[in-house]
């Protein structure tokens, strides 16, 4: 079986997003399958190489090819108003169709596995899947027409995301979510006839990671509790307002905007935990100093304006940036991981933060201040969780103060935690992929 992986998004390019398809490819090419994934080469402007990975030297042909630089006309367009998502797809369409042609012809591709945001590289795998007849496979990273980090620029946009997100749901032989909430997103808004052909497959471990049931706790009564997150929270104030403001409250240009439904996504950031800090300092000013907080990874200005508006300078530490490669080390000066989640009005969160598994892996304790929904039930389910309301402050003061007891009740779920090692989940969508096969020459 010879499949095409399209991913924009691919190590060494260090984001949330590269490593899922990287495990798919990885394991998928140990377990007999002909891989080649098709990235780019010119897509990172920010500097997130990871300079120290090991994944230059990929298990399998990986053909990076360029994007094509923006037309001038193009930069006084702003994709936010005249286009669906934004357009590296478009960008990248000239040499990923030679390059994917060059290959088809040396060995015709029994599958295309497309990965997704950026949502415009579906168009590309859709018509790379029509134009040669291969069947397609869709994974869908995050939800589209459902994502509500930011308003559509209006109802019209809202509609049309929806009909772009059918036609690739109706095409697609199999649609992955990696949450179950996804999944169901996707039913309430499409159908429950496409209901067969969606496959829960969540995110993992990196390859050969074994987990135990012995909880990485070694902290001693009366020492300091270090606290960390690595990362982005994913949290924008301008969007925020613009999805909770009134229309006549906002500039002219925006007052068509729209949102199917509202996600609050300050829930995501840090500020409920910053506020439960704030209350455990005011009422045990010895955490002062007993308490640091590690926050990794580049950050926003919003975030510090946070902790200074709270008076957190003392306790909260910002890292900088960190490389994949060094993630261990830092994680290891941790006692407990920071969790946090969207809270969604009449809904339920349909996110896990790629750094949960990270968390899992290292099997540290975990403070989750979560909403209800996907994050809250597999920190639950995973035995490593101290789960606090975001709303409630006092649960946050009840829990550190109380932080030895509680770690040493918490119980690994072995069997749970199992379900994400890269074997496992790998050997789950082969399954699927061979029962495709089997079906399509039936």
């Amino acid at each position: 079986m010879r499949i095409a992986i399209i991913a924009l998004e691919f190590p060494p390019y260090n984001s949330g997003g590269a490593y899922r398809p990287f495990r798919f490819a990885s394991q998928l090419q140990q377990n007999g399958v002909d891989i080649v994934v098709f990235s780019v080469n010119n897509y990172d402007k920010s500097g997130q190489w990871d300079q120290n990975s090991l994944l230059f030297k990929l298990p399998f042909k990986t053909i990076r090819s360029p994007l094509k630089t923006k037309h001038w006309s193009e930069r006084f367009l702003k994709d936010y108003y005249f286009s669906l998502s934004e357009r590296l797809g478009k960008y990248w369409r000239k040499s990923l169709r030679t390059e994917f042609a060059i290959e088809q012809e040396l060995a015709s591709f029994d599958n295309i596995l497309v990965t997704a945001p950026p949502f415009s590289v579906l168009d590309e795998a859709f018509f790379l899947s029509k134009k040669y007849n291969i069947p397609l496979i869709t994974d869908f990273r995050d939800a589209w027409s459902q994502w509500c980090i930011t308003p559509f620029s209006s109802r019209a946009h809202y509609i049309l995301t929806k009909r772009a997100e059918l036609k690739i749901l109706s095409h697609s032989s199999l649609f992955i979510v990696p949450t179950e909430e996804v999944g169901e997103d996707l039913i309430r808004v499409h159908g429950e006839k496409y209901k067969e052909k969606i496959f829960f497959l969540p995110n993992g471990f990196p390859e050969n990671i074994r987990v135990n049931n012995i909880i990485d706790w070694k902290y001693e009564k009366g020492q300091k509790i270090t606290i960390g997150y690595a990362g982005s929270f994913y949290f924008n104030p301008v969007s925020h307002n613009l999805i909770y403001r009134k229309w006549w409250q906002k500039k002219w240009y925006q007052y068509l905007q729209f949102v199917p439904r509202k996600e609050n996504w300050l829930y995501r950031s840090p500020y409920f935990f910053f506020k439960g800090i704030r209350k455990l300092l005011d009422l045990y000013p010895e955490f002062l100093e007993k308490l640091e907080i590690r926050i990794a990874g580049k950050q926003p200005i919003w975030i510090y304006e946070m902790a200074k508006e709270l008076d957190l300078q003392k306790n909260v530490k910002f890292i900088g940036y960190v490389q994949k490669s060094e993630m261990d080390a830092f994680y290891k000066t941790c006692d407990l991981l920071l969790a946090t989640s969207i809270k969604i009005e009449n809904g339920k969160d349909y996110c896990i933060g790629g750094k949960t598994y990270d968390y899992f892996m290292h099997q540290k304790p975990i403070l989750g201040l979560v909403c209800e929904g996907a994050q809250k039930k597999i920190l639950r389910d995973s035995g490593l969780a101290l789960l606090c309301d975001p709303d409630k402050p006092d649960d946050l003061v009840q829990t550190i103060t109380h932080i030895d007891e509680k770690v040493k009740k918490l119980k690994i779920d072995l069997e749970f935690l199992k379900n994400f090692e890269a074997s496992n989940q790998v050997s789950q969508l082969l399954n699927r992929i061979m029962a495709l096969k089997i079906s399509n020459h039936s």
